[in-house]
């Protein structure tokens, strides 16, 4: 719900974003999307275009993945 209210403003930016809760799937899963997070145990891999680029703890994935979605769509448009 967080990510949905914090991206409603790019609801026309063609990007694929992925929130995955599975530590089993969600890798795999984040990694087909333009920005993603795989959460699992207290913390969220952040992935860029496929590539991990950053382990976080899970209270700071959502504000994070909300600010590179933002950063990407900006330069999209």
């Amino acid at each position: 719900e967080a990510v949905e209210h914090g991206l409603q403003d790019l609801i026309d930016v063609p990007l694929n974003v992925a929130i995955m809760g599975c530590s089993v799937s969600g890798p795999g899963e984040a990694r087909e999307a333009d920005l993603g997070l795989a959460l699992a145990k207290g913390k969220a891999v952040v992935f860029h275009k496929g590539v991990p680029v950053e382990l976080l703890e899970t209270d700071l994935a959502v504000a994070k993945l909300i600010s590179s979605v933002k950063e990407m769509a900006h330069s999209m448009r």
